[in-house]
């Protein structure tokens, strides 16, 4: 029954899914911290921009699609744990799928702005920004959805500690750092500048812990 729920081993999902969530939060966290330190000023005019293109600027990319994949470690942790993880833990992957097919479709088209594959129009307000804040919000949305589904599922099906509460928390960093950069910037404080680096740390940093505590939460034989 366990095979049923997943195509492959549910226990090398598991691990597979966990590292990437720890790789990928790691690298968005050393990201984050060292775009802040070139965007305020440390370093010469014009480095921050070559920062935001490759080969550099796509460690952004990188560290956001592991991130996300994280996601499928905790569905087939609960599917090791259970055995049945449910609707709601399917519905959970499936909103994983959503995100990490509009990161990746995202991703396709700056990349394809980039290489000068693809030039759009630049009258008014063109209409390739709204489908790249769609497939925006489509990436985050699909991720806190499906970590609230996988957190309830868990929830249901009583496997209680980090398992349940785990994804809950991993998902409220993500409104959190969007709020926190919404406050930084209307501040118009000095200091707001040196600490904007935390907003961008806070769903890397949830998606590193969440790795790290689902490569415990396995059980031995299935390390």
């Amino acid at each position: 029954m366990r095979n049923a729920y997943l195509p492959v081993n549910p226990s090398i999902a598991a691990r597979w899914g966990a590292f990437c969530a720890l790789l990928g939060g790691t690298l968005g966290v050393a990201y984050s911290v060292a775009y802040t330190l070139l965007t305020n000023g440390s370093t010469p005019d014009g480095a921050a921009a070559w920062w935001d293109h490759v080969p550099t600027g796509q460690l952004l990319f990188v560290a956001t699609f592991l991130s996300v994949l994280g996601i499928f470690g905790l569905y087939a942790t609960l599917v090791v744990s259970s055995g049945h993880p449910g609707r709601l833990a399917l519905a959970g992957a499936a909103f994983g799928v959503l995100s990490a097919t509009a990161i990746l479709a995202l991703h396709a088209l700056r990349m394809a702005m980039m290489v000068g594959w693809w030039s759009p129009g630049q009258e008014g307000f063109p209409w390739w920004v709204t489908i790249m804040q769609i497939l925006d919000y489509c990436g985050i949305g699909g991720c806190v959805v499906s970590l609230l589904l996988l957190g309830v599922s868990a929830f249901r099906m009583r496997l209680w500690g980090t398992l349940s509460a785990l994804p809950f928390v991993v998902a409220a960093l993500w409104p959190v750092s969007i709020a926190l950069l919404i406050l930084l910037n209307m501040s118009g404080m000095e200091w707001a500048t040196h600490v904007s680096w935390l907003s961008g740390t806070l769903p890397f940093g949830g998606a590193a812990f969440s790795g790290w505590v689902l490569l415990r939460s396995l059980p031995a034989e299935h390390r």
